[in-house]
């Protein structure tokens, strides 16, 4: 089971969303908090993972973005 949720990207600050697996096998999306300066090295606004999950991905949200392309994913299995 997979559950999806759509948060559209901040006006004018990036952000780090994330996916992560649950120990029940659910795939859940984080979504971080808009913060300047936020990249795929630094994972700055991104949110805490609770130790029932593991983090599968980084995902980096541009400001204004309407797609996510490869190069703003980085695999953190």
């Amino acid at each position: 089971m997979t559950r999806k949720m759509e948060n559209a990207a901040h006006g004018t600050l990036p952000r780090i969303d994330q996916a992560v697996v649950g120990i029940d096998g659910v795939i859940d999306y984080l979504a971080g908090t808009a913060t300047a300066g936020a990249t795929l090295a630094n994972r700055t606004g991104a949110a805490s993972v609770s130790d029932d999950h593991m983090r599968l991905c980084d995902i980096l949200v541009a400001a204004g973005d309407t797609s996510i392309t490869n190069s703003e994913i980085r695999d953190r299995r």
